[in-house]
């Protein structure tokens, strides 16, 4: 041992010390004796020890094995280098590199991945691969408001399957953990721990705003619970984590921009309320599941009488809010799982769930009754008062609505198209009667059942 001593050691106190006292991971006793009791002689063996000040030390060894006058052997003799340094510089490069490729990797998921949700998931796969995890959640704001752990929206658990491990942590637990992590707006990547669990949130940011937030999950066992003063998340992963968080933020914002496209699609910009196209789609969806599970439902065609002359007469604004106030209407009237629409114009739908011709009676007259509501809330606003009556024009007293009611009953295999067309049919039955009303549709005719041997008309 020279003067300088040997990983922060005096030479005098290591010298007669057995090296397997000074032993550090990932260097095993046997390796170790291999070296320092070698037999036969041994080049550039890497030893670790443990230094003086805690901190682990690499030497590569150079041994040969000494024998007495008699041949036998007496011990062995060698050299060695600090290579400490030089080892932590080849470290530092080799995560580098994981860190780049990890990077180029999520990159070309976000380039070649239409699909956001996809793009979520397997750049989510590609981080758990590289690191090592059990899991990562990917949240998402809701509707473009401020992110909040509350009201966030789960976009993706990958893997799935993770949720199955015994004594997994539920999304509610997910979520106190990101409002631990909103309530320290300096640290973007926090780290918390519960028993068998270790996380490690980031959030994600698009335009200076948190867009979103991943939360990766690591399982741990006793062993590194018990160093609870160790961190199980080291500064390579909560760095590369850092970098996959303002990547995959992109990845957020577009999933974001598409459910503003698909909601653009399917809603009726005025009102709220689905359109056409993504009602009757639905509609359809649920004829086959009644038909199926012989279930009856309701559908109510709703017209608004002498709409076109107040709208004329009290100008474009006055008939925006008559259609505004019509579909809360229609949303105060309906149950979870019934469905509103505006179907264009003054012309909305009502689907009711699981009714049959009574519910939809009571539903109608509601109906009814609420327009007359409406008629008198107008009259009395002060910020848009009507305008004077005149002899022979349409205004706001005369608003009104009629219904035409075709119900669906399981056995006649009736399409939205026919349903539709019978509701049409009643309403116009229900103007034709001095509006203000309702019509029931005539009933659909049941598809005739086949007895077993019957044949066809052109059978033998």
């Amino acid at each position: 041992i020279n003067q300088k001593g040997v990983a922060g050691y005096p030479g005098n106190v290591v010298h007669g010390k057995p090296a397997t006292e000074l032993l550090a991971p990932p260097t095993t006793p046997d390796q170790a004796k291999a070296v320092f009791q070698t037999r036969t002689p041994v080049s550039e063996k890497e030893i670790w020890l443990k230094g003086a000040n805690g901190e682990n030390y690499c030497f590569i060894i150079s041994a040969l094995p000494v024998n007495d006058t008699q041949g036998k052997w007496a011990g062995a003799r060698g050299v060695g280098r600090d290579v400490t340094e030089l080892r932590a510089s080849e470290a530092e490069l080799q995560r580098a590199r994981r860190s780049e490729k990890l990077i180029n990797t999520v990159l070309g998921i976000i380039r070649n991945e239409v699909v956001p949700s996809k793009m979520l998931a397997t750049a989510a796969a590609a981080v758990i691969n590289a690191i090592g995890m059990t899991s990562c959640w990917v949240f998402q704001r809701k509707d473009g408001e401020e992110f909040s752990c509350k009201t966030a929206k789960i976009l993706n658990i990958v893997p799935r399957t993770s949720m199955a491990i015994d004594n997994a942590p539920t999304s509610a637990e997910l979520r106190a953990i990101i409002k631990k992590n909103l309530a320290n707006p300096e640290a973007n990547v926090t780290e918390f721990t519960k028993p068998g669990w270790s996380f490690l949130v980031a959030r994600t940011r698009n335009k200076g705003q948190v867009n979103g937030a991943l939360c990766f999950v690591r399982q741990i066992t006793g062993s590194d619970e018990a160093r609870s003063s160790t961190p199980n998340w080291n500064t390579f992963e909560r760095s590369m984590i850092s970098s996959v968080a303002d990547q995959l933020s992109v990845a957020i914002a577009q999933s974001e921009y598409q459910e503003k496209l698909k909601t653009l699609s399917q809603t009726d910009g005025l009102t709220g309320l689905m359109n056409r196209r993504s009602f009757l789609p639905e509609i359809t969806r649920r004829l086959t599941h009644h038909e199926r599970k012989n279930r009856k439902a309701a559908l109510l065609f709703i017209d608004l009488d002498n709409f076109k002359g107040i709208n004329d007469n009290d100008g474009h604004a006055r008939g925006d809010q008559i259609l505004v106030a019509i579909s809360q209407l229609l949303k105060a009237n309906c149950r979870t799982s019934d469905l509103s629409a505006r179907f264009g114009g003054d012309e909305f739908v009502l689907w009711l769930e699981e009714a049959d011709e009574s519910i939809a009676i009571l539903k109608a007259n509601d109906l009814i009754d609420g327009c007359q509501d409406i008629i008198a809330i107008a009259k009395n606003a002060p910020e848009n008062p009507p305008l004077p009556s005149q002899s022979g024009v349409i205004s706001i007293e005369h608003l009104g609505m009629s219904i035409g009611i075709s119900v669906f009953v399981p056995g006649t295999k009736e399409a939205i198209d026919q349903l539709i067309a019978r509701a049409d049919q009643a309403l116009y039955a229900a103007k034709n009667a001095g509006k203000g009303g309702y019509r029931i549709a005539k009933a659909a005719a049941p598809v005739p059942i086949d007895e077993p041997g019957q044949k066809d008309a052109g059978g033998q």
